[in-house]
């Protein structure tokens, strides 16, 4: 996925991007960008655009919804062996309890063990190429090229 943005922060081998929404996403706002655009880091690309720099980032389309996906089947898979463990051992382990309840707590239980798998998930792959967004062109480069070598 080929995205367009605006450089806004260039610090510690990092750039930090501002990306326009596209025309089909300006009244959802699901994704958290809010009414400007989304704003995404990027490691170890200090030195190839400057603040201002309009660029072209490539998001490799398999790796995003990879990511997506251990995002969402993660928790998923916590609250629902929380869920199916609760609703099994209900009797033996809390019988004066409602198995309801004991379930949902199970499931509640199962939600909060998975955090940590999904931190640590993230850890791994954070900060590897092959998983972040690479820069594929600055717009205007050339010009800015050309201001510093006329004398």
């Amino acid at each position: 996925m080929l995205r367009t943005g605006t450089v806004i922060a260039c610090e510690n081998r990092q750039i930090t991007v501002l990306f326009e929404r596209p025309e089909a996403c300006q009244k959802c706002g699901a994704c958290g960008g809010g009414r400007h655009g989304h704003r995404i880091t990027l490691a170890d690309a200090s030195g190839v655009a400057e603040m201002g720099d309009r660029i072209s980032v490539d998001m490799p389309e398999a790796r995003l919804i990879s990511a997506s996906a251990l995002a969402y089947l993660i928790p998923l898979a916590g609250l629902l062996i929380g869920l199916l463990w609760g609703a099994g051992q209900a009797e033996s382990v809390a019988p004066g309890m409602s198995p309801d309840l004991f379930a949902a707590l199970c499931a509640l239980a199962g939600l909060a063990a998975s955090l940590p798998l999904l931190m640590l998930a993230d850890r791994m792959i954070r900060g590897k190429a092959r998983w972040m967004p690479q820069i594929v062109e600055i717009h205007g480069q050339e010009k800015r090229q050309e201001k510093k070598a006329v004398p």
